[in-house]
Protein backbone atom coordinates (compact mmCIF):
# COMPACT_ATOMS: atom_id res chain seq x y z
CA UNK A 1 0.00 0.00 0.00
CA UNK A 2 2.02 3.03 -1.07
CA UNK A 3 1.61 6.37 0.60
CA UNK A 4 1.66 8.09 -2.70
CA UNK A 5 -1.47 6.24 -4.07
CA UNK A 6 -3.57 7.51 -1.08
CA UNK A 7 -5.58 10.47 0.24
CA UNK A 8 -4.95 10.96 3.65
CA UNK A 9 -7.05 14.09 5.40
CA UNK A 10 -6.68 15.37 9.42
CA UNK A 11 -9.97 15.42 11.05
CA UNK A 12 -10.01 16.47 14.77
CA UNK A 13 -11.92 15.67 17.40
CA UNK A 14 -12.35 18.44 20.43
CA UNK A 15 -11.30 17.74 24.07
CA UNK A 16 -13.03 19.37 26.44
CA UNK A 17 -12.02 20.72 30.25
CA UNK A 18 -14.47 20.14 33.22
CA UNK A 19 -14.45 22.78 35.11
CA UNK A 20 -13.44 25.37 32.28
CA UNK A 21 -16.32 24.36 30.50
CA UNK A 22 -14.83 24.99 27.12
CA UNK A 23 -12.22 23.49 24.28
CA UNK A 24 -9.08 23.08 25.38
CA UNK A 25 -7.26 20.59 22.73
CA UNK A 26 -8.36 18.49 19.56
CA UNK A 27 -6.93 15.45 18.32
CA UNK A 28 -5.90 14.76 15.06
CA UNK A 29 -7.32 11.40 13.36
CA UNK A 30 -6.68 10.25 10.17
CA UNK A 31 -8.97 9.35 7.46
CA UNK A 32 -6.96 6.84 4.46
CA UNK A 33 -8.87 7.07 0.82
CA UNK A 34 -8.14 4.39 -1.91
CA UNK A 35 -9.57 6.40 -4.74
CA UNK A 36 -13.30 6.11 -3.35
CA UNK A 37 -12.23 2.99 -0.95
CA UNK A 38 -12.20 4.02 2.12
CA UNK A 39 -9.39 2.84 3.99
CA UNK A 40 -9.21 2.20 7.97
CA UNK A 41 -6.41 3.82 9.69
CA UNK A 42 -5.90 0.87 11.86
CA UNK A 43 -5.08 -0.71 8.72
CA UNK A 44 -3.46 1.70 6.46
CA UNK A 45 -0.80 1.97 9.46
CA UNK A 46 -0.09 -1.94 10.04
CA UNK A 47 -0.01 -2.87 6.26
CA UNK A 48 2.47 -5.22 5.30
CA UNK A 49 6.31 -3.81 4.70
CA UNK A 50 9.61 -3.15 6.63
CA UNK A 51 10.08 -1.23 9.43
CA UNK A 52 11.09 1.93 6.61
CA UNK A 53 7.42 1.27 5.17
CA UNK A 54 6.02 1.26 8.02
CA UNK A 55 7.89 4.70 9.19
CA UNK A 56 6.86 6.22 6.01
CA UNK A 57 2.95 6.16 6.50
CA UNK A 58 3.71 7.28 9.54
CA UNK A 59 5.50 10.21 8.61
CA UNK A 60 3.54 11.06 6.63
CA UNK A 61 0.28 10.95 8.48
CA UNK A 62 2.24 13.03 11.08
CA UNK A 63 3.61 15.76 8.25
CA UNK A 64 -0.66 15.57 7.53
CA UNK A 65 -1.42 16.54 10.76
CA UNK A 66 0.89 19.07 11.57
CA UNK A 67 0.50 21.10 8.66
CA UNK A 68 -2.93 21.72 8.95
CA UNK A 69 -2.21 22.99 12.73
CA UNK A 70 0.83 24.99 11.22
CA UNK A 71 -2.13 26.71 9.60
CA UNK A 72 -4.97 26.95 11.67
CA UNK A 73 -3.68 26.62 15.14
CA UNK A 74 -6.63 27.37 17.32
CA UNK A 75 -5.68 29.76 20.12
CA UNK A 76 -5.40 28.27 23.87
CA UNK A 77 -5.71 24.90 22.85
CA UNK A 78 -2.98 21.49 22.11
CA UNK A 79 -2.93 19.42 19.24
CA UNK A 80 -3.17 15.72 20.55
CA UNK A 81 -1.02 13.83 18.11
CA UNK A 82 -0.60 9.99 18.05
CA UNK A 83 2.61 8.25 18.45
CA UNK A 84 2.95 4.79 17.42
CA UNK A 85 5.96 2.38 17.78
CA UNK A 86 7.52 3.26 15.12
CA UNK A 87 7.39 6.68 15.53
CA UNK A 88 8.82 6.64 19.11
CA UNK A 89 12.16 4.24 17.92
CA UNK A 90 12.54 6.57 15.06
CA UNK A 91 12.42 9.77 17.22
CA UNK A 92 15.07 8.45 20.41
CA UNK A 93 17.47 7.34 17.35
CA UNK A 94 17.43 10.84 15.31
CA UNK A 95 16.33 13.12 18.33
CA UNK A 96 17.08 16.29 15.80
CA UNK A 97 14.24 15.21 13.16
CA UNK A 98 11.35 16.12 14.97
CA UNK A 99 12.83 19.08 16.70
CA UNK A 100 13.89 20.24 12.47
CA UNK A 101 10.23 19.97 11.69
CA UNK A 102 8.26 21.65 14.60
CA UNK A 103 11.23 24.57 13.55
CA UNK A 104 9.89 24.38 9.77
CA UNK A 105 6.44 24.45 10.62
CA UNK A 106 6.55 27.16 13.30
CA UNK A 107 4.42 25.33 15.57
CA UNK A 108 5.18 26.00 19.11
CA UNK A 109 6.19 22.15 21.10
CA UNK A 110 4.20 23.64 23.93
CA UNK A 111 0.94 23.48 21.80
CA UNK A 112 1.57 19.27 21.09
CA UNK A 113 0.48 16.56 22.94
CA UNK A 114 2.02 13.68 21.96
CA UNK A 115 -0.31 10.22 22.75
CA UNK A 116 1.31 7.06 23.43
CA UNK A 117 -0.51 4.16 22.95
CA UNK A 118 -0.34 2.24 26.25
CA UNK A 119 -1.01 -1.56 24.95
CA UNK A 120 1.71 -1.10 22.57
CA UNK A 121 4.27 -0.83 25.02
CA UNK A 122 7.23 -3.26 25.49
CA UNK A 123 10.19 -1.33 26.32
CA UNK A 124 9.56 1.55 28.46
CA UNK A 125 13.38 2.22 28.24
CA UNK A 126 12.89 3.03 24.84
CA UNK A 127 9.88 4.78 25.15
CA UNK A 128 11.03 6.89 28.15
CA UNK A 129 13.85 8.06 26.36
CA UNK A 130 10.98 9.68 24.03
CA UNK A 131 9.18 10.97 26.62
CA UNK A 132 12.53 12.66 27.78
CA UNK A 133 12.66 14.36 24.22
CA UNK A 134 9.35 15.23 23.88
CA UNK A 135 10.00 16.61 27.36
CA UNK A 136 12.89 18.15 26.76
CA UNK A 137 11.47 20.23 23.88
CA UNK A 138 8.73 21.57 25.72
CA UNK A 139 5.95 19.22 24.35
CA UNK A 140 3.24 17.38 26.79
CA UNK A 141 3.02 13.73 26.86
CA UNK A 142 -0.38 11.45 27.37
CA UNK A 143 -1.06 8.14 27.91
CA UNK A 144 -3.27 6.83 25.73
CA UNK A 145 -6.33 3.67 25.94
CA UNK A 146 -4.90 3.08 30.15
CA UNK A 147 -7.27 0.65 31.94
CA UNK A 148 -7.41 -1.56 28.60
CA UNK A 149 -5.96 -4.81 27.73
CA UNK A 150 -3.14 -5.61 30.28
CA UNK A 151 -2.19 -1.79 31.98
CA UNK A 152 0.20 -1.58 34.53
CA UNK A 153 -0.07 1.41 36.85
CA UNK A 154 3.93 1.07 36.89
CA UNK A 155 3.66 2.83 33.77
CA UNK A 156 2.39 5.85 35.51
CA UNK A 157 5.45 6.56 37.90
CA UNK A 158 7.93 5.36 34.89
CA UNK A 159 6.42 7.65 32.24
CA UNK A 160 5.74 10.28 34.18
CA UNK A 161 3.02 11.11 31.13
CA UNK A 162 1.23 14.66 31.94
CA UNK A 163 -1.99 13.42 31.13
CA UNK A 164 -3.66 10.01 31.29
CA UNK A 165 -6.69 9.00 28.71
CA UNK A 166 -8.83 6.70 30.65
CA UNK A 167 -10.08 4.08 28.10
CA UNK A 168 -13.85 4.09 27.40
CA UNK A 169 -14.22 0.41 28.57
CA UNK A 170 -13.40 1.64 32.36
CA UNK A 171 -16.50 3.93 31.82
CA UNK A 172 -18.87 1.37 30.72
CA UNK A 173 -18.26 -1.36 33.40
CA UNK A 174 -18.36 1.35 36.09
CA UNK A 175 -21.93 1.55 35.09
CA UNK A 176 -22.49 -1.77 35.79
CA UNK A 177 -21.65 -1.50 39.76
CA UNK A 178 -21.28 0.90 42.59
CA UNK A 179 -18.28 -0.80 43.47
CA UNK A 180 -16.79 0.01 40.39
CA UNK A 181 -17.90 3.25 39.93
CA UNK A 182 -15.63 3.97 43.25
CA UNK A 183 -12.78 2.09 41.64
CA UNK A 184 -12.87 4.69 38.52
CA UNK A 185 -12.53 7.09 41.81
CA UNK A 186 -9.87 6.10 42.93
CA UNK A 187 -7.82 5.66 39.65
CA UNK A 188 -8.11 8.62 38.68
CA UNK A 189 -7.04 10.18 41.86
CA UNK A 190 -4.28 7.74 41.43
CA UNK A 191 -3.70 9.62 38.23
CA UNK A 192 -3.75 12.97 40.56
CA UNK A 193 -1.42 11.37 42.53
CA UNK A 194 1.24 10.73 39.90
CA UNK A 195 0.96 14.10 38.62
CA UNK A 196 -0.64 13.75 35.97
CA UNK A 197 -4.67 14.95 34.48
CA UNK A 198 -7.39 12.65 33.93
CA UNK A 199 -9.06 12.25 30.17
CA UNK A 200 -12.05 9.97 29.98
CA UNK A 201 -12.49 9.48 26.45
CA UNK A 202 -15.08 7.37 24.74
CA UNK A 203 -18.09 9.54 26.23
CA UNK A 204 -20.87 8.88 24.10
CA UNK A 205 -24.00 9.55 26.26
CA UNK A 206 -25.57 11.33 29.42
CA UNK A 207 -25.06 8.57 31.94
CA UNK A 208 -21.54 8.19 31.23
CA UNK A 209 -20.68 11.65 31.24
CA UNK A 210 -22.18 11.69 34.71
CA UNK A 211 -19.93 8.93 35.83
CA UNK A 212 -16.88 10.31 34.38
CA UNK A 213 -17.53 13.81 35.98
CA UNK A 214 -18.36 12.29 39.46
CA UNK A 215 -15.07 10.12 39.16
CA UNK A 216 -13.81 13.84 39.13
CA UNK A 217 -11.74 13.58 35.41
CA UNK A 218 -10.11 17.00 34.52
CA UNK A 219 -10.80 16.40 30.83
CA UNK A 220 -13.64 14.67 28.52
CA UNK A 221 -13.63 13.59 25.01
CA UNK A 222 -16.24 11.48 22.86
CA UNK A 223 -19.30 11.70 20.69
CA UNK A 224 -21.43 13.28 22.98
CA UNK A 225 -19.14 16.30 23.11
CA UNK A 226 -18.11 16.13 19.26
CA UNK A 227 -17.66 13.62 16.41
CA UNK A 228 -14.34 13.79 14.48
CA UNK A 229 -14.76 16.46 11.71
CA UNK A 230 -12.41 18.20 8.94
CA UNK A 231 -11.15 21.05 10.83
CA UNK A 232 -12.68 23.45 8.69
CA UNK A 233 -16.05 22.20 10.55
CA UNK A 234 -14.39 23.53 13.54
CA UNK A 235 -13.45 26.32 11.92
CA UNK A 236 -16.71 27.14 10.29
CA UNK A 237 -19.67 25.50 13.19
CA UNK A 238 -17.92 25.93 16.32
CA UNK A 239 -19.38 23.93 19.30
CA UNK A 240 -22.43 25.84 21.11
CA UNK A 241 -24.64 22.34 21.07
CA UNK A 242 -22.05 20.48 22.62
CA UNK A 243 -20.88 23.12 25.43
CA UNK A 244 -24.17 23.32 26.54
CA UNK A 245 -24.36 19.48 27.36
CA UNK A 246 -21.13 19.92 29.20
CA UNK A 247 -22.20 22.35 30.99
CA UNK A 248 -25.38 20.61 31.89
CA UNK A 249 -23.41 17.32 32.77
CA UNK A 250 -21.00 19.28 35.04
CA UNK A 251 -23.81 21.33 36.99
CA UNK A 252 -25.82 18.12 37.51
CA UNK A 253 -25.42 17.16 41.28
CA UNK A 254 -25.34 13.60 42.03
CA UNK A 255 -27.94 11.75 43.85
CA UNK A 256 -26.66 12.17 47.62
CA UNK A 257 -24.90 8.99 49.52
CA UNK A 258 -26.33 9.78 52.81
CA UNK A 259 -30.32 10.38 52.82
CA UNK A 260 -30.61 13.96 54.06
CA UNK A 261 -33.32 12.65 56.94
CA UNK A 262 -30.52 10.74 58.29
CA UNK A 263 -27.86 13.77 58.34
CA UNK A 264 -30.82 15.67 59.80
CA UNK A 265 -31.00 12.77 62.72
CA UNK A 266 -27.30 12.62 63.28
CA UNK A 267 -26.95 16.75 63.40
CA UNK A 268 -29.32 16.55 66.20
CA UNK A 269 -27.82 13.61 68.13
CA UNK A 270 -24.27 15.61 67.99
CA UNK A 271 -26.38 18.45 69.68
CA UNK A 272 -27.18 16.71 72.87
CA UNK A 273 -24.07 14.54 72.98
CA UNK A 274 -21.88 17.65 72.63
CA UNK A 275 -24.21 19.07 75.61
CA UNK A 276 -23.04 15.56 78.22
CA UNK A 277 -26.38 13.58 77.19
CA UNK A 278 -25.18 10.12 77.46
CA UNK A 279 -25.56 7.58 74.50
CA UNK A 280 -27.27 4.34 75.13
CA UNK A 281 -29.59 2.20 73.21
CA UNK A 282 -32.56 4.78 72.79
CA UNK A 283 -30.23 6.34 70.18
CA UNK A 284 -30.52 3.44 67.90
CA UNK A 285 -34.15 2.91 68.25
CA UNK A 286 -35.01 6.51 66.85
CA UNK A 287 -31.80 6.23 64.00
CA UNK A 288 -33.56 5.97 60.69
CA UNK A 289 -32.31 3.41 58.16
CA UNK A 290 -29.57 2.45 57.03
CA UNK A 291 -27.75 3.53 60.16
CA UNK A 292 -25.70 0.84 61.04
CA UNK A 293 -23.60 1.77 64.21
CA UNK A 294 -22.69 4.75 66.55
CA UNK A 295 -19.44 5.16 68.44
CA UNK A 296 -17.00 7.48 70.07
CA UNK A 297 -13.54 8.28 69.86
CA UNK A 298 -10.87 10.03 71.81
CA UNK A 299 -8.85 13.39 70.36
CA UNK A 300 -6.33 10.56 69.64
CA UNK A 301 -8.87 8.04 67.26
CA UNK A 302 -9.09 5.85 70.08
CA UNK A 303 -12.60 4.16 70.56
CA UNK A 304 -14.11 5.12 74.08
CA UNK A 305 -16.62 2.29 75.23
CA UNK A 306 -18.44 0.03 73.54
CA UNK A 307 -19.92 0.09 69.80
CA UNK A 308 -23.47 1.09 69.63
CA UNK A 309 -25.75 -1.34 67.46
CA UNK A 310 -28.42 0.28 65.18
CA UNK A 311 -31.38 -2.79 65.21
CA UNK A 312 -31.29 -2.36 61.31
CA UNK A 313 -27.72 -4.14 61.26
CA UNK A 314 -27.77 -7.34 59.86
CA UNK A 315 -26.64 -10.52 61.97
CA UNK A 316 -22.42 -10.75 62.32
CA UNK A 317 -21.19 -14.17 61.02
CA UNK A 318 -20.15 -15.28 64.52
CA UNK A 319 -17.57 -17.43 63.23
CA UNK A 320 -15.31 -15.86 60.52
CA UNK A 321 -15.40 -12.28 61.79
CA UNK A 322 -15.82 -12.67 65.39
CA UNK A 323 -12.30 -11.13 66.03
CA UNK A 324 -13.67 -8.47 64.08
CA UNK A 325 -16.66 -7.36 66.23
CA UNK A 326 -15.27 -5.66 69.65
CA UNK A 327 -14.27 -2.03 68.90
CA UNK A 328 -13.80 -0.60 72.08
CA UNK A 329 -9.99 0.26 72.16
CA UNK A 330 -9.41 0.23 68.24
CA UNK A 331 -7.51 3.13 66.99
CA UNK A 332 -9.43 4.53 63.90
CA UNK A 333 -6.98 7.46 63.25
CA UNK A 334 -5.91 6.57 60.35
CA UNK A 335 -9.45 6.87 58.87
CA UNK A 336 -9.92 9.76 56.55
CA UNK A 337 -13.43 10.83 58.77
CA UNK A 338 -11.64 11.04 61.92
CA UNK A 339 -8.73 13.51 60.87
CA UNK A 340 -11.08 15.54 58.77
CA UNK A 341 -13.26 16.21 62.11
CA UNK A 342 -10.57 16.60 64.28
CA UNK A 343 -9.68 19.95 61.36
CA UNK A 344 -13.45 20.84 61.47
CA UNK A 345 -14.65 20.64 65.08
CA UNK A 346 -18.39 21.58 65.11
CA UNK A 347 -18.71 20.79 61.93
CA UNK A 348 -20.23 17.13 60.60
CA UNK A 349 -18.12 15.27 57.90
CA UNK A 350 -18.30 12.78 55.70
CA UNK A 351 -16.13 10.18 54.39
CA UNK A 352 -15.74 8.62 51.15
CA UNK A 353 -18.15 5.27 50.99
CA UNK A 354 -15.54 2.62 51.82
CA UNK A 355 -15.08 -1.10 53.17
CA UNK A 356 -16.11 -1.42 56.31
CA UNK A 357 -15.43 -3.36 59.46
CA UNK A 358 -16.56 -5.86 60.99
CA UNK A 359 -19.50 -5.93 58.37
CA UNK A 360 -17.15 -6.06 55.26
CA UNK A 361 -20.38 -3.65 53.96
CA UNK A 362 -19.52 -0.49 52.16
CA UNK A 363 -19.86 2.35 54.21
CA UNK A 364 -19.96 6.06 54.73
CA UNK A 365 -19.02 7.53 58.69
CA UNK A 366 -20.64 10.95 59.09
CA UNK A 367 -18.31 12.60 61.73
CA UNK A 368 -17.90 15.14 64.24
CA UNK A 369 -15.65 16.60 67.03
CA UNK A 370 -16.64 18.54 69.58
CA UNK A 371 -15.60 22.20 69.49
CA UNK A 372 -12.66 21.64 72.14
CA UNK A 373 -11.32 18.74 69.61
CA UNK A 374 -11.77 16.54 72.77
CA UNK A 375 -13.99 13.81 71.13
CA UNK A 376 -15.53 12.80 67.82
CA UNK A 377 -18.51 10.55 67.80
CA UNK A 378 -18.98 8.71 64.58
CA UNK A 379 -21.80 7.12 63.00
CA UNK A 380 -21.56 4.20 60.06
CA UNK A 381 -23.95 4.23 57.25
CA UNK A 382 -25.25 1.42 54.78
CA UNK A 383 -24.56 2.53 51.44
CA UNK A 384 -26.69 1.33 48.64
CA UNK A 385 -25.04 -1.17 46.44
CA UNK A 386 -27.88 -1.60 44.00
Amino acid sequence: MSVHELTLTSFAQPIWSVPHGRVVGWEALLRVQDGTRVVAPPIYLAAEGDDEAAWARERAARLRHLGVWSRLRFEATWLFLNVSPHAIRHDVADPDHFAALLRQLAIPPETLVLELLEAAIDDLTVVRQAVDLYHALGCLVALDDFGAGSSNLERLFVLEPDIVKIDRSLLVRAGERRSLQRSLRHLVGFIHAAGALALAEGVEHSDEAQRALDAGVDLVQGYRYGVPAPWEHWLCEGAAREQEWLLSDRDRLPDPVVPPSLFDWFAEIVTRWARGEPLGAWVCHSAPEPLLRLYCLNRHGMQLGATIHCRWRRPLDPVRYAPLEAGEGASWAHRSYFRSAIARPGQIVASEPYLALPDRDWEVTLACARRDGSAVLCADVAVDES
